[in-house]
């Protein structure tokens, strides 16, 4: 799994990929029309929980090609808290997090060297965040996976992609996303995130959208993808991940509590991110 921790940790941040290439149906939908039925679709679904089955393919640094299968957990509570989990057989293997005021990532996958890596978002540089494999600020994730409501204020105007997608354009922290919507249903079907520099740092496809319920399975309380698939620069494969029973349900705050999670996962390391020297980079 340490090949594939690069990929894994862009997953959070891909939920909203791009699905099939219709063609351009020739109206162009307006960017309040868009709007709407995106939050009217996200709504009801102020928490996420799924289970998660991901499959990495591609090449590793010496060129060899490998397929890499794991299995886990995504938890999100808005508006900026998130948990994922990827590990095998039921043994977790990577945790990655963030809340209110910290991100984090526990990597146990050598159980010889259990190390947590953690920062304060208000501290966050691009180069904290990519020593976890983030791309983005930690506090836009919740944004990226598609689960917060869009300002009207805050979007751009719509134009058409090169595949027939009315595209919004969204400011992050550090850059921007295009957010992709298929033209005549106006579900999100893809996003690719940018740099300050304009430089494209994650994208990727997804499909099989469906409903979200509650903890039940009765009540329809939003509607995401189920299967997202998921492209790096400087990474030749992709990573492709399948959401399981997503649901609207209580979520263990235990999660989203690193010190719990550092004696739960019975760290023995523990690097502070703001407590290095980077250089330069502010």
């Amino acid at each position: 799994m340490n090949r594939v921790l690069p990929v894994l940790l862009c997953l959070p941040l891909l939920l909203a990929a791009a699905c099939s290439s219709p063609k351009r149906p020739g109206v162009l939908p307006e960017a309040a029309s868009i709007v709407e039925a995106h939050n009217a679709r996200v709504a009801g679904v102020d928490r996420l929980w799924a289970r998660t089955s991901v499959r990495v393919e591609g090449r590793d640094a010496e060129g060899s090609r490998f397929a890499e299968q794991g299995e886990g957990h995504l938890q999100v509570e808005r508006p900026d808290r998130v948990a994922v989990t990827v590990g095998k057989l039921g043994e977790v293997y990577i945790a990655l997090g963030a809340d209110e005021t910290r991100y984090w990532l526990v990597d146990v996958s050598d159980s010889d060297r259990r190390v947590m890596l953690i920062g304060e978002q208000s501290l966050a540089t691009p180069a904290k965040a990519e020593a976890l494999g983030l791309p983005v600020h930690p506090r836009d994730i919740p944004m990226l996976i598609g689960l917060l409501p869009l300002d009207p204020d805050a979007v751009g105007e719509p134009s058409w992609d090169d595949r027939g997608r009315a595209v919004l354009t969204v400011p992050t922290r550090w850059g921007h996303v295009a957010l992709r919507y298929d033209a005549r249903t106006l579900e999100l079907v893809g996003s690719t995130a940018y740099d300050a520099g304009g430089a494209v740092v994650a994208e990727g496809e997804l499909g099989l959208h469906g409903p979200v319920t509650d903890r039940q399975g009765v009540a329809t309380l939003g509607r995401l993808p189920r299967r997202i698939e998921i492209r790096v620069p400087g990474f030749d494969g992709f990573l492709r991940m399948q959401l399981g029973e997503p649901q609207v349900r209580p979520i263990n705050a235990a999660v989203f509590d690193p010190e719990r999670l550092r004696r739960a996962y019975r760290v023995g390391e523990v690097i502070d991110l703001d407590d290095l020297d980077w250089d330069t980079e502010g």
